[in-house]
């Protein structure tokens, strides 16, 4: 035991916790910080924000090209470091295309398209960036409640020892039945340590999943309300399918990107069209010659010499070294890619939301099961105690009801959890999980 105690000392230093103050995270701040900190989530927001820029860009060419150009020059004589005179310009154009085949009109709705499909990638990233947080967080939890019935296991074990060490001084039970004992509370005590090990790991795995410094933080996970038993997912087998078809950001995502493909062939196509332009400019000039100078500046700027012109230009396409005709099948190409990836993710997920479902089903089917069997290893173990004391049982009888009752308990407890898992991920799958979170996130407890 002394060892134990020094080995849990290490073991704190090592991680550099201090357990002096504990706090507690709970689901609702668990999946506030995932949210706001995954980086994950910040790549997926920078390709919405660029996408929408792109979209912004392609609207801006139904506006007009305004530019406008001045100069003003001057000469100096090197032989009689005279000045002579000054002349400048003004002028002010505007070009704008009026029909380019739909072309501009295509680009919009592609770089639309494009916009769209990454703010569902967006939210299909935040999905599964909360769907691993609270895996993770579940994780955590049975890790901590697994710490917990292996110390009240450790516990029983050593009390076994105490008492048959009683029955040997007394004559009533033989040495070996004693180190026999001795041993299974060792193991009882290893199997506690790596328990406790990997319940420190799920905990740093948490944190750094929160995007927050591990180095002399001690917390724990508050608890799970309500019971997964009291779940309701309001999903059938029947619907399912239909439900994550319509749900589902990455098909959404992927329906868009191919609708950004359509949009690429017309913008492609247009290029068989004219092209029709309207520019107008205005412009004026100054000379200070003697020759040229009419009147002061500004009555050669805005009367003499200003100027107004508009006109019309059409580009008509007549050959491109069959540019356009390869820039189509390109894009159709690229269509036909995009569609061939929906279909194999809607494949994909009617896969996916079937296992869910079979997941779901069987963690349900397995809490009765694991009732019945923590109930009958505990009847078990009372009778094979009993029958011990009197001397009616072996001492591996007892060992071997022992680790039937403590191995029954874990499983009830890695059932509970899973049917908690397996309801979230029913959700992910069907792409509705932010509903089916709602159900915990509302009746989390409140951390520390």
């Amino acid at each position: 035991m002394r060892l134990h105690v020094i080995g849990l000392s290490v073991l704190s230093v090592f991680l550099g916790v201090s357990f002096a103050k504990v706090r507690t995270v709970d689901l609702n701040y668990v999946i506030s910080r995932v949210l706001a900190h995954n980086s994950d989530i910040k790549a997926a927001e920078r390709t919405a924000a660029t996408a929408a820029v792109s979209w912004r860009k392609a609207k801006a060419e139904y506006l007009p090209d305004v530019s406008a150009n001045a100069s003003l020059s001057h000469q100096t004589s090197g032989v009689t470091s005279s000045i002579s005179p000054q002349a400048g310009s003004i002028d002010v154009s505007a070009d704008m295309t009026l029909f380019n085949g739909g072309g501009t009109a295509a680009t919009i709705n592609q770089t639309h398209s494009t916009w769209m499909a990454s703010t569902n990638t967006l939210e299909a990233e935040r999905q599964t960036v909360v769907y691993n947080a609270f895996i993770q967080y579940v994780g955590t939890l049975q890790d901590s409640d697994i710490v917990r019935l292996d110390e009240e296991n450790l516990a029983m074990e050593n009390q076994s020892v105490a008492q048959i060490e009683a029955f040997t001084k007394s004559g009533t039970k033989s040495r070996a039945d004693l180190l026999s004992q001795q041993s299974e509370a060792a193991q009882a005590e290893l199997t506690l340590l790596n328990a406790r090990y990997n319940y420190e790991i799920s905990k740093l795995t948490l944190m750094k999943m929160l995007c927050e410094d591990t180095v002399g933080v001690a917390f724990q996970v508050a608890r799970l309300l309500p019971d997964s038993n009291d779940i309701a997912l309001g999903i059938t087998n029947d619907s399912i399918l239909s439900i994550a078809i319509t749900r589902r950001q990455d098909i959404a995502a992927q329906r868009n990107t191919l609708q950004a493909s359509e949009y690429a062939i017309k913008s492609a196509k247009s290029a068989y069209w004219p092209t029709l332009s309207l520019s107008a400019g205005v412009s004026s000039a100054y000379n200070s010659s003697p020759d040229s100078a009419i009147g002061d500046v500004s009555k050669q700027l805005f009367d003499n010499n200003a100027g107004f012109s508009v006109g019309a230009s059409l580009s008509i396409p007549i050959f491109d070294r069959f540019s356009t005709r390869y820039g189509i099948e390109t894009a159709a190409i690229s269509k036909e890619t995009q569609q061939a990836n929906l279909d194999d993710l809607k494949r994909q997920v009617m896969f996916d939301v079937q296992q869910a479902m079979l997941a779901y089903t069987l963690a349900q089917q397995q809490i009765p099961v694991t009732d019945i069997e923590v109930e009958s290893a505990k009847q078990a173990l009372d009778a094979e105690q009993a029958c011990y004391n009197v001397g009616a049982a072996t001492h591996v009888d007892l060992i071997e009801a022992q680790v039937k009752h403590a191995t029954a308990v874990i499983d009830r407890v890695k059932a509970i959890y899973s049917l908690a898992m397996k309801a979230v991920g029913v959700g992910y799958y069907a792409g509705t999980i932010n509903s089916v979170l709602d159900m915990y996130l509302k009746n989390s407890p409140r951390g520390e």
